[in-house]
C-alpha cells in the first residue's frame, strides 16, 4: 500500500503575538494540536518570507522577491488577458488619521455584484489611460492585467493590513506612477454614487485599492502533490500551472480522507486564521482555531494513530514544519506541552 503524507499550511497557527495573547490563548480548550506538537519533530527552514512564498515553493515553484499573485490568480480564476502580466487590486477600506493613512482591509465590505459593476465602471477609465484593463472575477478579488513587465516591489495586502500605507505602499522604478494612480483612484471612488449609497445605509465605503503580487506566471513543473484543497484563487492557480488535483476546501478533513486511500502527498491550505489576525481580530482566531481543531486536527490524529495516514506536516507559515507520524505519536514519553510552548 502506498504512503499517504498529509501537509497542512496554516498561516498564523501560532503566531507571535503583539499583545492580548493571554486574552486569546485563555479562551483556547485544545488537545489534539497540542498532542500532535508535542510528538513531532521540529525541521525550521530560517526566516520566512511570508506564507504565501513558502507554500509556492513547497509546489516547487520558482518564484522572486516579488510572488505573482495576480498572475495566479488570473489561472485559477480563469480569466485570460491580453497580456501575461498580472497585479491585484484589492478593494479596501482605508482610514485617514491626522498625520496617516492606515489599511483597514475589507473584511467589512461585504460588496455586492451591482456594486463591483458600478466601481469597475467608475474606474476602467482611469486604468484605460495607462492602457490596463481592471477586472473583478469575485467582489474582494480585482485584478489588472498589465500592458508591459512591471518592477514594482509590493506588499502583500494581509502584510499590509493596520499598517500606514505610507510605509508599504509600492516601490521600485515605477512607483511615482504606481502613487499616482493610486490617488487618482481614491478620488474616483470619493466620488462615486455606490459609496454615496453605502454611507446613507451606514456601511465602510470602498475608497481605496491595494496593488500587490505583480508578474507573469513562474514557468511550470511536475506536480508535487496528488491532491490540493484551498479557497484561495492564487493556489488554485498553482494546482492549474503544475497540474495538481485541486479541490475546494471542505469544512472537515472529512471531506478530504476518501481520496488519502490512494496513497500519495496531498496539501491543504487554510488560510482563516491568519486572514482574521491580520484585521486585528483575535477573539475570532480563537474562536476558528477552536473549530480546526475539532474537525481538522482530532479526526488527523485519529486517523494517523489508525495508521490511515502515515505523515502529517504541519506548515505554520514562519518557516517552521512539524513532522508527526504514528510512530512518533507513539512515543508515551514524550511529555504533551501547552500551546503556549510553541507560540
Amino acid at each position: 500500500m502506498n504512503q499517504t503524507d498529509v501537509h497542512l499550511m496554516i498561516p498564523d497557527l501560532l503566531p507571535h503575538f503583539r499583545e492580548h495573547a493571554d486574552t486569546y490563548l485563555s479562551s483556547l480548550s485544545l488537545k489534539a494540536l497540542p498532542q500532535l506538537l508535542s510528538h513531532a519533530r521540529l525541521q525550521s527552514h530560517g526566516m520566512s518570507e511570508g506564507y504565501l512564498k513558502e507554500t509556492l515553493q513547497r509546489f516547487n515553484l520558482s518564484v522572486g522577491n516579488e510572488v505573482p499573485a495576480g498572475a495566479l490568480s488570473a489561472l485559477g480564476l480563469d480569466i485570460t488577458g491580453t497580456h501575461p502580466w498580472w497585479l491585484c487590486a484589492s478593494p479596501v477600506l482605508l482610514q485617514p488619521n491626522q498625520n496617516s493613512v492606515i489599511l483597514r482591509g475589507n473584511m467589512s465590505l461585504q460588496l455586492r455584484s451591482v456594486e463591483v459593476n458600478q466601481l469597475l465602471g467608475d474606474l476602467s477609465e482611469v486604468f484605460a489611460e495607462h492602457h490596463m484593463r481592471l477586472v473583478a472575477p469575485k467582489p474582494l478579488e480585482w485584478l489588472v492585467n498589465l500592458p508591459a513587465e512591471s518592477q514594482l516591489i509590493t506588499t502583500p495586502l494581509l502584510e499590509a493590513l493596520l499598517k500606514d500605507i505610507s510605509g508599504v505602499m509600492p516601490q521600485g522604478e515605477e512607483k511615482y506612477m504606481w502613487q499616482r494612480l493610486s490617488n487618482d483612484v481614491q478620488m474616483m471612488l470619493h466620488a462615486s454614487k455606490v459609496n454615496a449609497e453605502r454611507a446613507s445605509l451606514g456601511k465602510d465605503p470602498v475608497n481605496g485599492l491595494w496593488f500587490w503580487g505583480a508578474g507573469a506566471l513562474p514557468k511550470a513543473v511536475e506536480p508535487v502533490y496528488q491532491g490540493c484543497w484551498t479557497s484561495s484563487s492564487i493556489i488554485k492557480g498553482a494546482c492549474t500551472l503544475t497540474e495538481t488535483r485541486y479541490h475546494a476546501l471542505p469544512t472537515s478533513i472529512f471531506g478530504c480522507v476518501p481520496h488519502f486511500k490512494a496513497g500519495g502527498k496531498y496539501l491543504i491550505v487554510i488560510e482563516d486564521l491568519a486572514t482574521l489576525l491580520a484585521h486585528g481580530m483575535g477573539m475570532q482566531w480563537a474562536e476558528a482555531l477552536q473549530e480546526i481543531e475539532a474537525v481538522w486536527f482530532a479526526p488527523l490524529r485519529i486517523f494517523l494513530k489508525n495508521g490511515e495516514i502515515d505523515n502529517v506536516f504541519i506548515h505554520t507559515g514562519d518557516g517552521r514544519q512539524f513532522h508527526i507520524s504514528r510512530h512518533t505519536l507513539r512515543q508515551w514519553w514524550r511529555r504533551t506541552k501547552s500551546i503556549e510552548a510553541f507560540i
